[in-house]
């Protein structure tokens, strides 16, 4: 009986360690889970979404970084003036240059009434315009210029060599470089006081763009123009716009062609080979 009762007590001994072995294996294996998870050796699928999503994140920061530099690279057409903002700036600035001398006229016009070139008083007057259109004449081409416009205004008082926005008829052309421009193009003539003439007009950007004078040609040469070249020949001098022209008839006058065209409240008779306005023939059809 005794030695029955030590077997059944070395059984249960023997069971207990292999209960408290399998314990400790188990608490190790958790432990070393948990200091894994501690340690990120272990990346769960949310830890793996987190990161993956940074990834993206600065790939897409680099990509929009790149983007931005290419946007801010320099285009090298995106200083150029097309034809119709060129003339749209030739047309303000004369425009300009225009209003400022009629201002001056209506302060000093009975003052400097008989006006005479070389005395005192026209030296004076000179020094008057010429600040008066520092703000629209190019400093290089001030003084030249000035003394046209005082002429002009004041002495002659036809203003025929100020050259006016409506004066900038047709064919077109710009020769564009860093702040500076020229404008070609041909004013078409009438049987009053104008001769088909081509222009090269010159501006420059100061703090503003400004005239810097021009330079012209009479026309001889057969110019054959169509009515493309016509329909937009004249300016609003109001609102600065081209009319946008209508053909009304064709016809022959004196072995030359002609085209009616309407322009607004206008109806004008232009001769094709000479580029003449000529009112003289409408008014006989």
């Amino acid at each position: 009986m005794k030695q029955t009762w030590v077997i059944v007590m070395l059984v249960i001994v023997l069971v207990g360690c292999q209960q408290s072995e399998m314990k400790s294996a188990t608490e190790h294996q958790n432990l070393q889970g948990e200091q894994g998870h501690k340690g990120y050796i272990m990346i769960h699928e949310d830890q793996h979404e987190a990161v993956a999503s940074d990834s993206i994140e600065e790939d897409r920061e680099q990509a929009n970084e790149e983007e931005s530099i290419e946007v801010d690279l320099p285009n090298e057409q995106s200083d150029e003036l097309t034809i119709d903002e060129a003339d749209q700036i030739a047309k303000q600035v004369l425009k300009d240059n225009i209003e400022t001398m009629e201002e001056v006229q209506e302060a000093y016009y009975t003052e400097w009434f008989q006006l005479e070139e070389g005395s005192e008083q026209y030296e004076q007057a000179l020094a008057i315009v010429q600040e008066a259109l520092e703000s629209t004449i190019s400093q290089s081409a001030l003084n030249k210029w000035t003394e046209l416009y005082l002429k002009e205004f004041f002495i002659y008082q036809y203003t025929l060599a100020v050259l006016q926005p409506a004066d900038l008829n047709i064919l077109l052309n710009v020769e564009y470089e860093s702040d500076a421009f020229t404008l070609n193009f041909i004013q078409l003539g009438d049987v009053a006081y104008r001769e088909t003439t081509e222009y090269e007009v010159s501006f420059v950007k100061e703090d503003r763009w400004k005239f810097n004078g021009y330079e012209m040609e009479r026309l001889d040469d057969s110019l054959n123009l169509t009515f493309d070249d016509l329909k937009h020949a004249y300016v609003n001098v109001g609102t600065l716009e081209r009319y946008e022209g209508t053909l009304v008839d064709e016809f022959e006058h004196e072995g030359d062609p002609y085209l009616v065209i309407n322009f607004g409240p206008h109806d004008r008779a232009i001769n094709l080979r000479t580029g003449v306005d000529r009112p003289d023939v409408l008014n006989q059809m």
